[in-house]
């Protein structure tokens, strides 16, 4: 709304009745000829009935039709409806009421809310109710056939069959389908050599310890060979320790050899060995020692290289130590092959060439047959070799040592006897006596 002009002088003609229609407003503009016509501006001017003059844009305060818009279009000959905005009788009901009664939005009550008492009709009272009739009519269900408009006509000249009609049974549900257990296929190993897959393979060339199955087949392939050498036994007849009855297990036991022999231990504490047989000596190379045997590697000394007397004398000779702690298959394979090649006892002379061992026992097992580890040549010293010396006490007849099991003497008077025997092999239960066979008579 643009205010071109004002005026402050009242005129007589001027309305103060606030109440009156915009329509009736916009016939008094344009009977006072209050609307004129501006070509150069291409809009219409409006005297209102305060003597103000507005453009047909109209912006003035009106809430409902403008009375400005309306003289206009009666001053152009277009015709005006007289359309009623409905009144919701609700929303006057809110407006009359106070800020503070409305209930619009609140779900809680207030702390002013009183039920209003209300007197109850005289028919409402619980005392005055009336109970309602029953109904001396039997009850007849229909079916859902009988239910429906256009369902066909039902044959009611034949009786019922019971005293209610049953209805059609609802359709079964089919159980849901069990989900199947997915089994997790394992891939089959791919073959590499032998009894061998490309997963030992795969652990040679990235360091890792030597398992038993290579150890195995080194073994195989070094009896092939060399068949004049006693030994290569499979590495698996190991005794086990069994806690609760504190003693050793010993299934498949080692057979016994001849010299010359060799053979690859596991001395039951995740490490390998190698022991030879040359002119009666028995050494074990051992490429972590500290001048001490298993237990372990005890029971299978003694089942290969036992004889009739009492003790078995090993001897660790002073040999190349492994730098790390996954090599010892490694280096007892090579000591191993080195003994078929030049009977070789065991010497700190020999230093075989560490970074090349596994290069050289992939291209061997590959090839079907061994050749001497690479080595580094060493000077000669005038020492003299360094040897531990071991006894193991075996004075069982089975030749296995002591530690077997428990021993028990000879209960001969006067202890002029001095034969032991393990109790398995004795057959005596605990706090019995045993005597020998000479001291039974």
């Amino acid at each position: 709304m643009i205010d071109s002009e004002s005026d402050n002088e009242e005129s007589p003609q001027k309305i103060r009745d606030n109440n009156i229609s915009q329509k009736s407003l916009a016939k008094f503009v344009l009977d006072n000829n209050g609307v004129m016509h501006v070509p150069e501006c291409e809009a219409y001017i409006v005297k209102g009935h305060n003597e103000k003059k507005y453009c047909v844009t109209c912006q003035c305060p009106s809430m409902s039709r403008c009375y400005h818009i309306l003289a206009v279009r009666m001053f152009v000959g277009l015709p005006i409806d007289d359309c009623h905005s409905e009144v919701s009788l609700r929303s006057l009901s809110k407006r009359s009421l106070k800020r503070s009664d409305k209930k619009s939005g609140r779900k809680r009550p207030r702390k002013n809310d009183v039920d209003i008492s209300v007197t109850p009709a005289p028919d409402s009272l619980h005392e005055e109710m009336k109970k309602t009739p029953k109904s001396k009519k039997k009850l007849r269900f229909m079916s859902p056939v009988e239910e429906h408009p256009f369902s066909p006509a039902v044959d009611r000249t034949s009786p019922p069959s019971s005293k209610f009609e049953q209805s059609p049974s609802p359709p079964t549900k089919t159980p849901p389908a069990k989900k199947k257990k997915v089994t997790q296929v394992t891939p089959v190993p791919q073959k590499w050599i032998h009894n061998l897959t490309m997963e030992h393979k795969r652990k040679i060339e990235s360091g890792q310890p030597l398992c038993s199955d290579v150890i195995n087949t080194a073994q195989k392939l070094l009896k092939r060979q060399f068949p004049d050498i006693s030994g290569l036994q499979q590495s698996e007849r190991t005794p086990v320790w069994d806690e609760k009855q504190n003693q050793w297990k010993y299934g498949i036991k080692f057979e016994k050899v001849n010299s010359p022999a060799v053979q690859i231990h596991h001395n039951g504490k995740f490490h390998w060995v190698t022991s030879i047989k040359l002119d009666g000596q028995i050494y074990v190379m051992d490429s972590l020692s500290n001048g001490k045997i298993s237990p372990s590697l005890q029971i299978q000394l003694a089942s290969m290289y036992g004889s009739d007397y009492h003790q078995l004398t090993v001897r660790i000779p002073q040999i190349q130590q492994q730098t790390n702690s996954v090599d010892c298959g490694l280096f007892a394979i090579a000591n191993a092959v080195q003994f078929c090649f030049s009977l070789y006892q065991g010497s700190d002379l020999l230093k075989f060439d560490e970074p090349f061992l596994r290069h050289h026992l992939l291209h061997c097992l590959e090839k079907g047959a061994f050749s001497p580890f690479p080595r580094i040549e060493t000077k000669a010293k005038l020492n003299k070799k360094k040897i531990t010396y071991i006894d193991v006490q075996c004075d069982c007849k089975c030749i296995l040592p002591n530690l077997m099991q428990e021993m028990i003497g000879c209960d001969a008077p006067f202890k002029s006897c001095s034969v032991w025997r393990h109790r398995s092999c004795a057959e005596v239960e605990d706090d019995d006596d045993w005597y020998c066979t000479p001291h039974r008579h």
